[in-house]
């Protein structure tokens, strides 16, 4: 999957732009504020109609105007009938609702944009994956689950849902009824066992491709593997979606009287978190900035390879001015393991630090004020 042109109108700092990209590396270059991360941001709201920057669509206005929009022009040959050809994806802004449209027809709800363009985004604040809260490294998997699996999302959103409908009752109600509370319970172990696994189909997987990254040409430094820490008791030995959901249903009547007492959900997914660990320690204990840097994009490097395994799909790479951190020698191996097929999209503010590896084929110079100029492989520039 490629995205191949990118318009802008009223985005950020841009009044109107247009990006036309190369199949291969594209390579961002300005100083900073300029406007670099903007156009990344774009691409990646166009994958899953959020901003990586955690800002709200009010903020993405250029200052004074009243909307904005962005429309990207993807194309495709692998995946099937499903995903080849051309697509046309636009998300626009105005006052207080948002608007989608695929293939010019418009869409009622904005999830409908998910699964639709395949990216990997790669920016600082992956770091945090390694080294931050739980609740990031969860969200983190569902937004990789979300993308390739509808039924993870809708089963999430259910358990999400009569969670919240069993907290307010424990919070709230002065005299509990067991038989209420059970109806919760089982509800919260149907949606939950599925979540939980998927969640551990991803993990497996991405050992998988942790394991084959630390030998060889292309071996890490830093081996170690992804450990899912379950506040479902032991459901490591199961894998199939039944035996877990059989599994959480025990846990929650086992410890119904301790929730009870203290008047929240304690038991199930929304609670557990994953770590990266050498088999002895995790990794966010001793890795340095570097270290924790690198388990972070080899982490994404797996979800690129997770989504070609289930949708078949190459996904567009974003790298968001991360590549600076990494010493030579595992900037190399990283490249590596990109490969050539995928399409590159990447920000930085001095290109001669870059290894000769990465051959760029179109340059893009962002200047102050969102202007953007172009050159190719050739020389030509526009």
């Amino acid at each position: 999957m490629q995205i191949d042109a990118l318009f802008l109108k009223n985005f950020r700092n841009y009044e109107e732009a247009a990006v036309p990209f190369s199949p291969g590396v594209n390579l961002i270059l300005g100083v900073n504020g300029a406007g670099k991360s903007n156009i990344i941001e774009a691409v990646y709201m166009l994958s899953t109609s959020k901003s990586f920057r955690k800002a709200s669509d009010r903020r993405l206005l250029r200052w004074g105007a009243e909307e904005y929009a962005i429309r990207g022009v993807f194309s495709s040959q692998s995946g099937g009938a499903a995903h080849q050809g051309r697509l046309e994806i636009e998300l626009g802004y105005s006052g207080e609702a948002k608007t989608l449209s695929i293939g010019g027809a418009p869409e009622n709800r904005i999830s409908s944009i998910i699964g639709r363009a395949y990216a990997v985004l790669y920016f600082f604040e992956d770091v945090y994956l390694v080294s931050g809260p739980p609740a990031m490294r969860r969200s983190y998997l569902d937004l990789v689950l979300s993308t390739v699996d509808p039924l993870y999302m809708d089963a999430l959103q259910r358990y999400l849902a009569v969670l919240r409908q069993k907290n307010r009752y424990l919070y709230e109600c002065v005299r509990l009824d067991d038989d209420l509370i059970d109806v919760w319970n089982e509800q919260l172990a149907e949606y939950g066992g599925y979540v939980l696994h998927k969640r551990l189909f991803l993990v497996d997987f991405i050992n998988v491709f942790l394991e084959s990254t630390t030998g060889g040409k292309a071996g890490f430094e830093i081996p170690c593997r992804v450990l899912y820490r379950s506040s479902v008791r032991n459901p490591d030995g199961m894998r199939s979606a039944q035996e877990l959901r059989d599994c959480f249903r025990d846990e929650l009547t086992r410890k119904r009287e301790r929730e009870t007492v203290l008047r929240r959900a304690l038991y199930g997914p929304h609670r557990d978190d994953f770590s990266f660990s050498d088999g002895r320690r995790e990794v966010r204990h001793f890795a340095s900035i570097g270290e924790a840097r690198l388990s972070s994009i080899v982490l994404k490097l797996a979800q690129a390879k997770f989504y070609g395994k289930i949708r078949n799909v190459v996904p567009i790479l974003l790298f968001d001015d991360i590549f600076l951190e990494l010493d030579e020698k595992n900037l190399r191996k990283v490249i590596l393991l990109l490969g050539e097929e995928s399409q590159k999209i990447i920000t930085t503010t001095e290109k001669e630090k870059l290894p000769e590896i990465f051959r760029c084929e179109r340059v893009f110079h962002v200047e102050q004020g969102g202007m953007v100029k172009w050159e190719g492989v050739n020389g030509s520039s526009h």
